[in-house]
């Protein structure tokens, strides 16, 4: 695993801190209590990362252990090996968790979370790009392939960095209301992400991340510009994208309640 890809992940990590850290003083959160949160984000964060990684790619380990060669590759992180949106929902479960049984407002720790972790990841997709990783479909005659290749690692820069300034934007205002609603940034950053993953996915080439259901979809990989084999629904993060997506939607209405 180059050292970079490892530098630029764990700049995320401090880049998305940082930035809870800077604007824990305008909600309920003590920059102390934050850093608490944010710690049990991260941990549990990682874990997360690194055990859907493992159930998405299970064969490989199993295969590892059966041959003798080796059965504590699983947890070898080190080694690379993380899926982000085992990460984004363990994380996010964590430092919930851990607002919860502190007795801390889990509203704003949650506005913190979706403010802080687009900028996070925007920066350690660029881990992704240096690593090779994350990869897009062949597509020489585009103009801005990279190596004959869609840049699914680029469309994600750009789209996290878009959805930082919006869930910003949106915390800012909230957090001026008399009353803020300190959900609704978290609401955006995940129903912003889910829409933003499952298109970047129709352009994803690392097939072996695995399949919920793989459709025949000639017509639609045509359209988009693809060989009519290439296999574009439904990819496992497109399937948690539709679930997350979803899980947004449900509450929202909830929230606004009977009309």
């Amino acid at each position: 695993m180059p050292p970079l890809y490892g530098v630029l992940v764990a700049l995320g990590m401090a880049c998305g801190v940082g930035v809870g850290w800077i604007l824990a003083p305008r909600t309920g959160l003590s920059r102390k209590a934050f850093a608490d949160v944010a710690f049990a984000a991260l941990v549990a964060g990682l874990v997360g990362a690194r055990l859907l990684f493992v159930l998405v790619e299970w064969e490989t380990f199993r295969d590892l252990c059966l041959s003798g060669q080796d059965c504590w590759a699983a947890v070898k992180v080190w080694k690379g090996g993380l899926v982000y949106y085992g990460g984004l929902l363990s994380g996010l479960a964590g430092g919930l968790a851990w607002a919860r049984i502190a007795g801390l407002p889990m509203a704003d720790a949650a506005a913190l979370f979706a403010v802080g972790q687009p900028l996070g990841h925007a920066v350690g997709r660029a881990g992704c790009l240096v690593r090779g990783c994350c990869y897009g479909q062949v597509q020489p005659g585009l103009p801005w392939a990279l190596a004959g290749r869609h840049p699914t690692a680029v469309y994600e820069i750009i789209g996290e960095a878009l959805l930082f300034a919006l869930t910003l934007g949106v915390f800012l205002r909230e957090t001026r209301r008399d009353r803020p609603r300190l959900w609704r940034p978290l609401g955006v950053y995940l129903g912003g992400y889910a829409t933003l993953r499952f298109f970047v996915e129709l352009f994803r080439g690392d097939a072996l991340r695995g399949f919920v259901v793989r459709l025949d979809t000639p017509a639609l990989a045509a359209a988009l510009g693809l060989p009519p084999d290439v296999p574009v629904l439904f990819s496992v993060s497109q399937v948690l994208s539709l679930a997350v997506l979803a899980g947004v939607i449900l509450a929202a209405l909830l929230a606004r309640g009977p009309s």
